[in-house]
């Protein structure tokens, strides 16, 4: 029974056994899965057991050069210096025949001899081979010594029979050699196991992710017998293949240089992810005494370019400090929570935090995402893009996707733990609004939707009012709108279709968005949850099979979004039936959320309480989407345009079409005549109206631009004086023209100001810190300098631009609005030239301290802003006076009372005098024929008048021959 050297195979691969040791799986990660702290293990885990067939292993793995010969105990055995009686022996009677110990043999009679025999079994009797030494030219030497090293044997101990013939010849019966199981972790056993273990480990696993994985063997082995002279045969076979051979030590060598190469080519041993970065991870706690650094230089000695590290902690209190490539960074890993401080450097780094983690960014750029509790994976994370300050909210909070920040200039606080430091409003992508107080907007009906919501502490179902924080997508087209919603106390039926662990959409509630079987969209909350009712009871209880799938959700912190204990097995509570016939009502309750059908719940009590099928008010237009959608890094550094209704943002939708994202590049190249002919194509592009034809929506208006305004209100335009029609007549088409251009105006304005004009708009738009007053301030310096600079050159075009861009970023925004209007007291007294641009541009005048000569915008509503000491000024303007519109022109005078103006006729001028002789407004023509030239309001700080007031109210004195009338106030007359 020769050894059959020449009959070795591969049973496992080298690329097996390092993904299985690195990665916990038969195969290596894809680079685009290596950025996760799943990879990172507690210290002692161990991974999933590689199983060999042990047969396969003892014919052509390393068992093939193991016999009886490697054990002393059958040497013993044969050797005829040894008596034993003729006779048939198990083990035990051979062992205390053999055993020179007399404390190993086994003594029937003792207590514990059981136990003596199980450990002699286990460790005693077993024997080891080293794989490095032995048939290094075999064909699966590399394999064997790589993964197995140094291996051990036993035996079957309950198949063995010893005999001894009459004859005095000896043989083995039954023998079945049996490997034992085995690690693959680089612990060897000798001194050149050790050798390569330690060279090999350096090269595979330099940042300690590595755990053992379990080696064991399946199935059975054949028994063979063994004679004395088929032992003699084994002896001679062996020293041929002796493992101290001079060959075997230059193969032993050699073959290092093998093993090396098939470790570096494996994609086990591959840490660059799919953007270029090296992916180092702190796999043994207080890594670099916990300091988890950028490496440039691989330890198979290859060096990387400048794309970044991705730095994954461990356990512990780690800092992690990223270089100036666009670097990962990503805090404990999911066993852990600990506070890590992740330092990003320059570049564009990417950061995945918890609850506890201190950030440091040099530049802004980039972007975070925060785990969900510190257990999910990466790619279940969700990114921090920032929130809305509402006006009832506490002072310097913002909420937005399930987030809560705190900023108050310097550090911004997310979820009152996880810290980002020295902030600035947009930095890592994060941006912070107040809540706008208008959008795009065509509708003229309330938007409604409903879904069951059940009574679960008797004192009926409630509600809270849209226009909160409360954002949910009730159609399923990926947006979630603002929304009026069930109370806390109170809960929604729900149906986790997808079984995900969340409630996505309005299709797994029950309501006007549930899906029937007809694949139509139900009438009502109780119409879908009637198709569950399989024994037509007119119930849904334990007896319909739907009843152990059936939910509560208790939105507690009143976000949206499930999470951690809001959601409850309906069969768990102490509800015994929901009824599914309802009577039908209309009460609208103090929320404006509409109650409309009811039904019973009964409980295990017997009481009852109500199920209502609610119809919450919505706000389409206000949404935002709930996909998550990764940004590229030159997507992020272009202009952000938020979107509206069911429009994805700029940088979102740019993500998704390559197109767009050229041309919004084309539109920051060009020159302000060109922008001006490129805009509209870009917007229909960006909104998905540019397949539209612009005749298909009648002759008023380019379809396209309607169908714009449809997708950013999330509504399809009718027009109620017209049937119904979704096509405009000519006044309609003109009021939804005027709200796309007023869209357009302000898709312009943020183009440029974060891109062409970044650097005089960005103090404006993303607020900083004010030192001196220790809140968030808005600094408007750059931009007032670059307006007086381009006036003082008489480079008035340009100046109105800026002007212009200043106008529309407030369009949907009052807040932004008040401050530019702050802005505008402050600047536009100095100079009378850039008060009349303003004007021009913002139908806001605001006097100077010289003599200034305004012109209105004729026929639009103006208004003008006087204070004690403004001069001679002259206005041309007319309003409009049909008051339906509103365009009345306001003459202001701030700290001026009616009781002590005057108002002088002279010719058709009207000459208003409120803070004494020194100063005068005058009007020209006031007194044509135009009746426009009249539509003006005076507005004091105690009253407020009209010409129609003046007429009814003040004399008109008349002063010799020349006519001047002179209107005064109640108390003096002139």
């Amino acid at each position: 029974m020769p050894y059959e050297v020449n009959a070795g195979k591969d049973l496992v691969s080298v690329d097996e056994i390092l993904a299985r040791y690195l990665w916990n799986q038969e195969t290596a990660p894809s680079p685009s899965e290596l950025v996760d702290d799943k990879w990172i293990r507690n210290a002692g885990a161990k991974g999933e057991a590689l199983i060999i067939n042990a047969q396969e292993y003892m014919t052509h793995g390393g068992g093939r050069f193991v016999s009886a010969v490697d054990f002393v105990f059958f040497k013993k055995f044969f050797d005829h210096q040894r008596f034993f009686s003729e006779g048939d022996y198990d083990f035990l009677s051979m062992w205390n025949l053999i055993c020179d110990n007399k404390k190993m043999k086994i003594d029937f009679n003792e207590n514990k001899w059981e136990e003596k025999y199980e450990n002699i079994k286990n460790k005693v009797f077993k024997t080891a081979i080293s794989q490095y030494e032995i048939a290094t030219d075999s064909s699966d030497f590399l394999t064997r010594a790589f993964i197995f090293g140094s291996t051990s044997f036993t035996i079957d101990f309950d198949s063995i029979k010893f005999v001894v013939h009459p004859n005095g010849t000896r043989e083995i019966q039954g023998l079945k050699i049996i490997p034992c199981e085995d690690n693959f972790d680089f612990d060897g056993k000798g001194w050149k196991a050790d050798i390569f273990n330690k060279l090999y480990k350096e090269k595979i696993d330099p940042y300690g992710i590595g755990r053992k994985v379990p080696i064991k063997f399946s199935g059975d082995v054949p028994a063979v017998t063994v004679t004395g002279d088929d032992f003699v045969q084994l002896l001679n076979e062996k020293s041929k293949i002796d493992t101290n051979s001079v060959e075997n030590s230059f193969g032993w060598a050699k073959n290092y240089f093998k093993i090396k190469y098939l470790i570096a080519t494996s994609p086990s041993t591959n840490y660059i992810d799919s953007h270029g970065r090296k992916v180092i991870y702190d796999g043994v706690d207080k890594f670099h005494k916990g300091i988890l650094e950028a490496e440039p230089i691989d330890g198979m000695g290859m060096v990387f370019n400048d794309s970044g590290s991705a730095l994954i902690g461990g356990g512990g209190e780690d800092t992690l400090q990223g270089g100036d490539g666009d670097d990962l960074l990503m805090g404990s890993s999911s066993f852990a929570v600990e506070k890590d401080i992740l330092i990003g450097g320059d570049g564009y780094d990417t950061y995945f935090a918890d609850s506890m983690d201190v950030i440091e960014d040099s530049d802004g750029k980039g972007v975070i995402f925060i785990k969900n509790g510190c257990v999910m994976p990466a790619s279940n994370n969700k990114k921090l893009t920032g929130g809305v300050h509402y006006k009832d909210d506490p002072e310097h909070t913002y909420y937005g996707g399930g987030n809560k920040y705190y900023w108050a200039g310097g550090d911004l606080i997310v979820n009152d733990g996880l810290r980002i430091k020295n902030f600035k409003n947009g930095d890592l992508n994060i941006r912070l609004r107040e809540k706008d107080d208008t959008r795009p907007d065509i509708r003229e009906a309330e938007n409604t939707v409903s879904p069951v919501v059940i009574d679960m502490n008797g004192d009926g179902v409630k509600t809270s009012a849209k226009g909160q924080h409360v954002y949910f997508d009730h159609d399923g087209n990926g947006f979630a709108e603002n929304t009026g919603w069930v109370d806390s106390h109170d809960a929604l039926l729900v149906l986790d279709r997808n079984q995900n662990g969340q409630i996505d959409d309005g299709r797994e509630l029950f309501g006007s968005n549930t899906l029937l079987a007809s694949g139509k969209k139900a009438r009502n909350g109780f119409e879908a949850l009637a198709e569950f009712d399989e024994n037509h009871d007119g119930v849904i209880d334990a007896a319909d099979s739907v009843w152990s799938k059936l939910q509560l959700w208790q939105d507690k912190n009143q976000n949206g979004v499930v999470d951690e204990g809001e959601l409850s097995a309906l069969s768990a509570s102490q509800i015994k039936a929901i009824g599914v016939y309802y009577k039908t009502e209309k009460a609208k309750d103090a929320h404006g959320n509409e109650h409309r059908e009811t039904t019973k719940v009964t409980w295990a009590d017997g009481h009852q309480t109500d199920a209502t099928d609610v119809w919450f008010d919505t706000e389409p237009g206000d949404s935002f989407n709930t996909e998550s959608i990764e940004i590229d890094k030159d997507i992020a550094k272009l202009p952000y345009v938020q979107g509206f209704g069911n429009v994805l943002d700029l940088h979102s939708a740019m993500q998704k079409d390559a197109v767009l994202k050229d041309m919004v590049k084309d539109y920051l190249a060009a020159d302000a005549k060109t922008r001006a002919s490129m805009l509209d194509e870009l917007i229909y592009r960006w909104t998905g109206s540019n397949q539209v034809h612009p005749a298909s929506r009648g002759s008023y208006i380019d379809a396209r631009r309607l169908v714009t305004l449809e997708k950013l209100t999330a509504s399809d335009y009718r027009n109620f004086w017209n049937y119904g029609s979704s096509h405009p007549l000519e006044n309609a088409a003109c009021k939804l023209v005027a709200e796309f251009n007023h869209f357009a105006d302000y898709v312009s304005a943020c183009l440029l100001a974060e891109g062409v004009y970044k650097e005089l708009f960005a103090p404006i738009i993303l607020a900083q810190r004010d030192a001196e007053r220790q809140k968030v301030g808005y600094d408007y310096s750059k931009l007032n300098q670059e307006i007086a600079r381009l006036v003082s050159n008489n480079q008035l075009d340009e100046a109105k631009e800026l002007i212009k861009i200043d106008q529309s970023l407030g369009k949907y925004n009052s807040a932004m609005r008040t401050r530019r209007l702050d802005n505008l007291l402050k600047e536009a007294p100095k100079n009378g030239l850039i008060a009349q641009l303003y004007g021009e541009i913002d139908n806001i005048f605001i006097s100077s301290s010289g003599n200034d000569h305004f012109n209105g915008n004729e026929g639009q509503k103006d208004r003008y802003l006087f204070r004690a000491g403004h001069g001679q000024d002259l206005i041309k303007d007319f309003g409009f006076e049909y008051s339906l519109y509103n365009k009345y022109n306001d003459l202001c005078f701030e700290g001026a009372k009616l009781t002590n103006a005057q108002f002088v006729r002279s010719g058709n001028n009207l000459i208003i005098k409120a803070y004494g002789t020194n100063d005068s407004v005058t009007l020209l023509d006031h007194f044509n024929n135009n009746i426009n030239s009249r539509a003006f309001n005076f507005v004091f700080d105690d009253e407020t008048i009209t010409y129609e007031d003046i007429k009814s109210q003040y004399f008109f004195i008349q002063n010799g021959k020349k006519i001047i009338q002179l209107l005064v106030g109640r108390v003096k007359i002139f």
